[in-house]
């Protein structure tokens, strides 16, 4: 198995290889973001607390339902361009990847619910059993994904790459995302600090403040982003390793 440290040093390669790549699905991952920061502005413009209806409220929940949709459209394509560019094998154009993935939207959101409703389960047990669930079920999206496998394979499959190395898997999943997580922390803790000054001279009340704000957002989120493909060839480099290494014995 890979260490926990070569997950990290392989992840920063993959990203620094693949920049321009990763790039485009990260400028289609701001497109919801965007979209999500604006219809709020509006709403807050053209629809205040007092004069929601229940149509704004259906209008406004949509929208939310659809950014999502398409937010786990992307990501999902962005995952499998991640895989394949760890195995070194050529990524087909955006436009056909995206084209490849939409079947899998549904299954992959089957086999998130089902694995969430099972560590749910395992959590209602004791702490312990919910820990070991989301440690076996922490791969389940990739055989669907990868391998166009049927949820409940899926979820077997996680499980069994898991089983007879769990301590050893849980500390290459949170090692990373640890180191990851205080880098990001620390960036957008740098930007919110001088973000504040800039804010704190603007009257809280009026429209600029409102359209300012909604810019540090969007600023703020693909600051984020950036960062999304270490955090997210991270466990993919480790379920593809589990994966080999469990071939080889």
């Amino acid at each position: 198995m890979l260490t926990a440290k070569e997950i990290i040093v392989q992840s920063i390669a993959v990203y620094k290889k693949n920049m321009r790549l990763f790039f485009h699905y990260l400028l289609l991952l701001l497109l919801p973001i965007s979209a999500a920061i604006l219809a709020g502005v509006l709403f807050t413009l053209f629809f205040s607390e007092s004069n929601q209806t229940i149509l704004t409220t259906i209008l406004s929940a949509a929208i939310l339902i659809a950014i999502y949709f398409f937010s786990l459209w992307i990501t999902l394509a962005f995952i499998r361009a991640i895989a394949f560019r760890i195995q070194e094998q050529p990524v087909p154009h955006i436009s056909q990847e995206l084209r490849d993935t939409w079947p899998l939207v549904i299954p992959t959101l089957v086999v998130s619910i089902l694995s969430g409703l099972a560590i749910f389960g395992g959590s209602l047990l004791l702490i312990v059993p919910g820990i070991i669930f989301s440690v076996w079920f922490a791969f389940s999206v990739y055989p669907v994904l990868l391998e166009n496998k049927r949820p409940i394979e899926a979820m077997k499959q996680s499980k069994q790459l898991v089983t007879g190395r769990w301590a050893a898997v849980l500390w290459r999943l949170i090692a990373p995302a640890i180191l990851f997580g205080i880098i990001i922390i620390i960036v957008e803790g740098i930007f919110k600090f001088f973000a504040g000054f800039i804010a704190n001279e603007l009257n809280p009340n009026s429209g600029l403040f409102l359209v300012i704000a909604s810019l540090f957002g969007l600023l703020n989120a693909a600051i984020t982003l950036l960062f999304t493909p270490l955090t997210t060839t991270a466990p993919t480099l480790l379920y593809l390793d589990l994966k080999k290494s469990r071939i080889n014995q």
